[in-house]
């Protein structure tokens, strides 16, 4: 009975998450369509039509493993299924980590987040003015102090040039060259036009050489570019993961501050840039 048990409440589950994603994406395919529909007509036949679903535990999923097969395939697919309903990390994990091109957008992602949860925990007013896209024409938020500064806020700043009337550094510097990629950017830039910037660069990457030398090559050149034709003052810092930077680091520059930081370090940072005269000094 067990095993019919276990087996009817994936089969209820799965038709719940079938029901779901239908209900969400009408047109969506499965490539397991085959496999679902064979679960759910299993769900006519006795015993399984009769049985009383519940939930399995950790000990049920270990007697069900030791049937041999199929059970042990059961007990897998109920394990996720368990998982999943307790925890969106998990489900998120399973589905979004194995995706290589994904992992360093969601960090990317995640640090704007970070950001704009630090900024109101400063005191900010934050107003959203459009939606994200990989290339920002125009700022996509509008960000005022407590104290009455105003910022622009950029989700991939190529854009910040043209919109601010300005003439791109890059673009420039690379005319000559005719097959050259002219978008470029920081990945997050909070600017308050001729006074003050704070560059971010998310660095994505378990390779400490990678966050390192990249991270600090991209927040100077980006720094630079900002300090010559944006900003009086800028603060330029490369954010790898916690695993990777164990501590946030400065050092001036002619530009203003360079840095790295780990993503728990964002909300000081942020709070010293907002409070702070020139936002040109962060503590260490």
């Amino acid at each position: 009975m067990l095993a019919v048990q276990v087996l009817r409440w994936c089969a209820d589950r799965l038709m719940q998450v079938w029901t779901d994603s239908v209900a969400v994406q009408p047109e969506v395919q499965f490539g397991s369509a085959d496999q679902l529909a064979a679960v759910f007509a299993l769900l006519e036949i006795e015993p399984l039509s009769s049985a009383a679903p519940g939930m399995p535990t950790r000990a049920d999923l270990k007697a069900l493993r030791r049937e041999g097969a199929p059970w042990g395939s059961v007990a897998d697919a109920a394990h996720v299924l368990i998982e999943a309903e307790r925890s969106v990390d998990f489900l998120m994990y399973r589905l979004l980590m194995p995706d290589e091109e994904i992992r360093w957008r969601l960090f990317h992602l995640s640090i704007l987040g970070m950001l704009l949860i630090a900024l109101r925990e400063a005191g900010c007013q934050i107003t959203s003015l459009r939606p994200l896209s990989a290339k920002s024409g125009a700022p996509n938020y509008e960000i005022a102090s407590p104290a009455g500064e105003v910022y622009l806020l950029w989700f991939e700043a190529s854009g910040v040039w043209a919109h601010l009337g300005s003439p791109s550094p890059f673009v420039e510097a690379t005319r000559g060259i005719s097959q050259a990629h002219r978008s470029n950017g920081a990945d997050l830039l909070l600017l308050s036009p001729g006074v003050k910037a704070l560059v971010l660069e998310c660095k994505y990457s378990w390779n400490q050489d990678v966050v390192a030398r990249n991270g600090y090559y991209q927040a100077v050149a980006y720094g630079v570019e900002t300090r010559t034709r944006l900003a009086k003052n800028v603060v330029s810092v490369a954010v790898g993961p916690e695993s990777v930077v164990s501590a946030a680091s400065f050092t001036n520059l002619t530009l203003g501050r360079v840095g790295t930081v780990p993503p728990s370090a964002l909300a000081a940072l942020v709070d010293h840039f907002v409070h702070q005269g020139n936002g040109a000094v962060v503590a260490d």
